[in-house]
């Protein structure tokens, strides 16, 4: 990978970036990013035919739709921005949630360039991973919320609310007109997540943890139903997923 190459893809963050569904890409994501972009390029890896190669991309969600296949993310090789990986939003300077009631949800997603909004957009939610006490702790405890597990789904992504660190998956085949699904409210007997390799991405200034993020890599299959009507049923099979939720 060129230095030029690399410029290229920094300016193209910086060119598109604005809030979206009220969560942010930030400039030190970008640099933090942009390690990751190099470290991934000179990884070799196999894959066949069915399997996404994850060192092929930054961040990528993958599967199924009816037999079809399709990919959602940014390729480690390219020089524009294809799409862009949207952040949790960053809890507030004191932490107003009960630690019995309440908590925090990280929802990393995958959004299109918004040169082409109509494109797909998909993401995943970690209902209730955080139970607040105060943000130090959070900040040095976050890498160690994604375990390599299976996880249940979630009846809803309310916060204030429900078991610990279940998940949910959200899609809309166009990210700027809908229409939106999840797999909130429904039957997900069948359905499986699983994380299979979770690694840390912080930044530091000197000693001291500026920004912690997470590598998360897995694989998944669910029920996705429309929000506005519940009798629209999408499923994903085949699902993988590599994903980077964080704290700014």
């Amino acid at each position: 990978m060129t230095l030029i190459k690399l410029f290229i893809y920094i300016a193209e963050h910086f060119k598109n970036s604005k809030k979206i569904m009220l969560k942010k890409i930030t400039p030190l994501y970008l640099i933090v990013l942009c390690f990751s972009f190099c470290y991934n390029c000179s990884s070799d890896s196999d894959s066949n035919d069915d399997e996404t190669d994850s060192n092929e991309y930054i961040y990528f969600m993958s599967g199924k739709i009816d037999g079809e296949s399709f990919i959602y993310g940014q390729k480690t090789s390219a020089t524009e921005l294809d799409y862009t990986s949207g952040l949790s939003v960053t809890l507030p300077a004191v932490c107003a949630y009960n630690p019995d009631t309440g908590g925090f949800n990280y929802s990393p997603f995958v959004y299109p360039n918004f040169d082409d909004e109509s494109r797909p957009t998909m993401g995943i939610d970690f209902v209730r991973f955080h139970l607040c006490t105060d943000d130090s702790s959070q900040l040095e405890t976050f890498n160690d919320k994604f375990p390599t597990t299976s996880y249940e789904f979630a009846d809803s992504d309310l916060a204030s609310s429900g078991l610990v660190g279940k998940i949910g998956l959200t899609y809309s085949p166009n990210a700027q007109d809908g229409p939106y699904y999840s797999t909130y409210g429904g039957d997900q007997s069948n359905s499986t997540f699983e994380i299979t390799s979770s690694t840390a991405f912080n930044t530091y200034f000197a000693d001291t943890l500026i920004s912690a993020g997470q590598i998360v890599e897995g694989n998944f299959s669910a029920t996705f139903y429309n929000s506005e009507d519940p009798s629209d049923i999408i499923v994903i099979t085949d699902g993988q997923f590599k994903m980077i939720p964080s704290l700014d």
